[in-house]
């Protein structure tokens, strides 16, 4: 088996695996979506924190499944640095940037609570 062959084959998992991710985030998150009752735009509200919450609870809602694929992508790039220190730092940074826009996700509703708190107390 030469190199190329053997690159061509890991690409092809590689592939196949971030396919079968994608595919189960997308079916986790319209699943969560059903079960939480979160069919209704957010902006059926009258008031600001109506609004807020619908948003943050949007943003969590849809925003887990793709912040789990990119978790699960950024293993990928990992595995697939085979020890390249440029590799590695493109998936360190990428970590990085992933645990970031994860904690923003599962915080969106907290931040709502304060902002909406914060508001009500002007």
């Amino acid at each position: 088996m030469t190199m190329t062959t053997h690159s061509n084959t890991f690409h092809k998992k590689l592939l196949r695996a971030i396919l079968i991710a994608t595919v189960l985030c997308i079916i986790s998150g319209t699943a969560y979506a059903k079960l939480n009752n979160i069919s209704k735009p957010p902006t059926g509200s009258q008031d600001f924190a109506g609004i807020l919450g619908g948003i943050a609870d949007f943003v969590t809602a849809f925003g887990t499944p793709i912040a789990a694929f990119f978790l699960v992508l950024t293993g990928f790039m990992f595995i697939a640095a085979r020890g390249n220190t440029q590799k590695l730092e493109e998936a360190r940074a990428m970590l990085l940037w992933v645990v970031v826009g994860t904690a923003i996700i599962v915080g969106a509703g907290p931040i709502a609570s304060m902002v909406i708190n914060f508001a009500k107390g002007l």
